[in-house]
């Protein structure tokens, strides 16, 4: 019996060969956002799709466009605001199935934006069945962080579904940050939230040079928050690591009003995601350049990592209570 609206479990051993009914995909700037279904070839009995974006169609992008085209998926780009609706019109595909839905996503070359929008639509899709999404991460090859300037245009909730309804709104806010390797931008992200209670959670990889190029990035941060406030979490272990930011959010938002700040890998912008669908009072923001972001061309390392997620029907749940 469960009363949970999302079940997380680790990715199967043989994710790639399990039958799907949907495999979703974007069409993004970067060689690594086809690298997934290049390399491990998953698609959906009832359909294959792909969405790309109206703006900075730079660098693979068109390359990208072509090979998923090629390869048997349906199409589109679409301006974020669109994205939601996009989708919603794709999951209706599966409303005739009879039991629950599988689908399979690469979320390498989302935005934040679009991977908030793809956890709401999930949930509001599993009405009269449970949908179960295998969430896939390719990490790219390490490439250098852009040494141009970028002002952040953007400061808030990734969506309005994730500003976090707050009980007791004058409690002090707590930023819990995942840790990436853009020049100082998450310390200019807790300057803004105005806190001074903070957690950061630090990724560890197996390619070394991410680590090095994350340190000298959030120097100041690292020197100004207690060791004890600083978690270590394995890029390569996805299931554990979702563990150890839900077990503290837990903890946290007891006393503190929890704002999550998902930087680094897209994997932890999954995780703040999921979290916060399980805890409502709980923020998740993002902080952003938008169009001002420079594109970088990313190559698939070979190294992808991931999780299962089971979107649960509040009939089957209201089934089980019975």
């Amino acid at each position: 019996m469960t009363t949970e609206p999302l079940l997380v479990r680790p990715l199967p051993d043989d994710w790639a060969v399990v039958p799907y009914h949907l495999a979703i995909g974007t069409i993004g700037y970067e060689r690594r956002a086809r690298y997934v279904f290049d390399k491990f070839g998953p698609r959906g009995s009832i359909g294959s799709v792909a969405c790309g974006f109206t703006e900075q169609q730079v660098l693979a992008y068109s390359e990208n466009a072509d090979w998923f085209r090629e390869s048997g998926f349906s199409i589109e780009h679409k301006h974020d605001s669109e994205y939601a609706a996009w989708l919603a019109g794709k999951l209706d595909l599966l409303r005739n199935l009879d039991g629950n839905a599988r689908i399979v996503v690469d979320i390498s070359s989302l935005t934040r934006v679009r991977l908030a929008h793809l956890i709401e639509q999930f949930r509001h899709a599993a009405v009269d069945r449970s949908i179960e999404v295998t969430f896939i991460y390719s990490l790219a090859v390490y490439t250098p962080p852009t040494s141009a300037a970028q002002y952040n245009s953007h400061v808030g909730p990734v969506t309005s579904a994730f500003a976090g309804w707050w009980e007791e709104p004058d409690r002090a806010a707590a930023a819990i940050v995942g840790l990436g390797y853009e020049e100082d931008k998450a310390l200019g992200a807790v300057e803004h939230l105005q806190s001074s209670y903070v957690w950061l959670f630090v990724p560890t990889s197996k390619i070394g040079e991410y680590s090095d190029a994350l340190a000298r990035a959030n120097r100041t941060l690292l020197e100004i928050v207690p060791p004890a406030r600083q978690i270590g979490y394995r890029v390569h272990d996805p299931h554990e690591s979702f563990i150890k930011l839900e077990s503290l959010v837990y903890g946290v938002s007891r006393s503190h009003n929890a704002v999550l700040l998902p930087f680094g890998p897209k994997l932890f912008a999954l995780y703040a995601l999921l979290v916060g669908s399980l805890h409502p009072n709980v923020a998740v923001w993002r902080v952003s350049a938008e169009e001002l972001e420079e594109p970088v061309d990313r190559e698939g390392s070979g190294l992808v990592y991931g999780l299962q997620v089971e979107f649960v029907s509040p009939e089957l749940e209201l089934a089980e209570l019975d």
